[in-house]
């Protein structure tokens, strides 16, 4: 049937072709449309039964709570008007028939005695079909709590005459749709066959033959298609003669690239030459930047060691002349240095010169504050929820200051005559800013005393952080410091002559 196939005229194969995938759409449309109508016909049913049976549900709570039989078969006898349903029965106890209605002329149906009333969803709906029926399921809820079942069984005949018949109509039309089909594709086909058996005739001119009139002979089983492989294998023959001309000519041009080709190579030649002179500049200004790198540790490692030497004068002044009698203004002073200390610590030992870890610098700080105020004698604990976050110096001074006026005042004042309390350390950068947070479960408020010199200094170095302080008294004291995250001037240069670097390098 193949070989038959293959040696029919172009025209007859087109035909064949087009009233195959004509008639294959149609019949596919068909179906599914039907399936669509079956699906949609049958969410229907199940929409108006659900109506129905939540509104008899609704209506029959009373007779069951209050065991009114009589009132329950009343209700159910409004279902003789919707001639779909056969039977409908009203459950409680979790599977006794309380009330029921039953069409005339119908058989009794316990199949809501198989049904399931422990598992799934007690309050939900359930339906399901079974050949021509469909079973529903309804709870009859009161004030949130399962008092029955309604049971629904409708009958779906009246469904397979309608579909029986939107069948017959389909493939009434289906056939006429194939009519219709055949004498479109009639029509159609001219517009591919005509034009292909005019090139036919156009290649036979070409090649100075008779192979358009052989092409015209359609009818009597030639095949266009043929006549068309035989003409470009002709023109593959030409094609390959004008190839063998075209290898002459690209011998010339080869020689023309080679000479092309070396000056190219002198050029490059500067080009590498210019590339290295610029290697050697990069490697100059690498070696500055180190130079400088280094200079800028030794600043910080010498600011570090010059603050350590008037932090250790304060504490040899303190072994002096103990902590009592307003002294205890010189331990702030000494541990705010020592903040300053720790962050030039950070800065001459880490990597970056611009930035400090800040979330590491709060954990050593805190142990050293802990030491100092006794905070582990006095049962405090201190505890850190810290998001990984990197400062700036100018950001990074004035907020270790500020975290040491806040743990001190909280070590100092927030316990007084307790045995033990907890304090929280939080660290975190939320949109753009930088929110960091003491909280304790002492007595709450902030001391009378530290309002001279310690809460005037938090302030003031909030407002050169451009940022502000909140004070919450609730279950204890917490402070809040928000400020605007920002990147150094410094970092972002140094960022973009890396970019630089970077490119220069892929370029090379």
């Amino acid at each position: 049937m193949i070989v038959s196939f293959s040696k029919l005229p172009i025209k007859t194969k087109l035909i064949i072709m087009m009233m195959t995938i004509s008639c294959t759409a149609i019949l596919l449309v068909t179906l599914i449309n039907d399936l669509v109508n079956v699906h949609q016909d049958r969410r229907d049913t199940v929409a108006v039964l659900s109506a129905i049976g939540a509104i008899v549900a609704f209506n029959s709570r009373a007779a069951v709570a209050f065991n009114d039989a009589d009132a329950a078969n009343q209700m159910l006898s409004a279902f003789q008007f919707e001639p779909e349903i056969v039977q409908a029965v009203l459950l409680v106890d979790n599977a006794r028939p309380f009330a029921e209605f039953l069409r005339k002329g119908q058989l009794q149906d316990t199949a809501w005695q198989s049904f399931d009333w422990t598992g799934g969803e007690v309050f939900a709906t359930h339906e399901y079909f079974t050949g021509d029926f469909l079973y529903f399921y309804q709870p009859v809820v009161i004030e949130g709590e399962l008092i029955g079942k309604l049971f629904i069984k409708a009958e779906l005949s009246s469904l397979r005459e309608r579909y029986l018949l939107t069948g017959l109509i389909s493939l009434g039309a289906l056939l006429v749709a194939g009519v219709v089909a055949y004498f479109l594709t009639l029509r159609l086909q001219r517009l591919i066959s005509e034009p292909l058996q005019q090139l036919v005739g156009e290649m036979g001119e070409v090649f100075g033959d008779k192979r358009d009139e052989e092409a015209r002979q359609v009818g009597r089983g030639a095949d266009e298609i043929g006549v068309l492989l035989d003409g470009f294998k002709r023109m593959l023959a030409r094609i390959n003669q004008h190839k063998r001309q075209l290898t002459t000519v690209n011998a010339k041009l080869e020689e023309r690239v080679k000479q092309r080709t070396a000056e190219l190579v002198l050029a490059n030649d500067r080009l590498t030459s210019e590339v290295n002179r610029r290697v050697r500049i990069e490697k100059k200004k690498d070696a500055l930047l180190a130079e400088k790198e280094l200079l800028l540790r030794e600043i910080h490692h010498r600011v570090k060691n010059n603050l350590q030497v008037i932090s250790s004068l304060i504490s040899l002044q303190l072994r002096k002349n103990g902590v009592a009698e307003g002294h205890s203004e010189l331990l702030s002073v000494r541990e705010r240095i020592r903040s300053m200390v720790l962050i030039h610590e950070q800065l001459y030992r880490g990597e970056d010169l611009n930035e400090v870890a800040f979330d590491q610098f709060i954990r050593v700080f805190i142990d050293q504050l802990a030491v100092v105020y006794g905070a582990t004698d006095r049962s405090i604990a201190v505890r850190e929820e810290l998001h990984a976050v990197n400062l700036s110096v100018d950001q990074a001074v004035p907020c270790g200051i500020i975290l040491s006026e806040l743990l001190g005042n909280a070590f100092k004042h927030a316990f007084l005559g307790r045995k033990s309390g907890h304090v929280v350390v939080t660290l975190r950068q939320v949109r753009g800013f930088v929110m960091l947070s003491v909280e304790d479960n002492g007595w709450g408020g902030i001391d009378k005393a530290t309002r001279s010199l310690g809460l005037t200094l938090v302030h003031s170095l909030a407002e050169q952080l451009n940022g502000e302080m909140t004070f919450i008294d609730a279950n204890g004291s917490r402070a809040i410091l928000k400020f605007p995250f920002h990147v150094t001037r410094a970092t972002a240069i140094l960022n973009q002559a890396n970019s630089h670097k970077d490119t220069e390098k892929d370029l090379i």
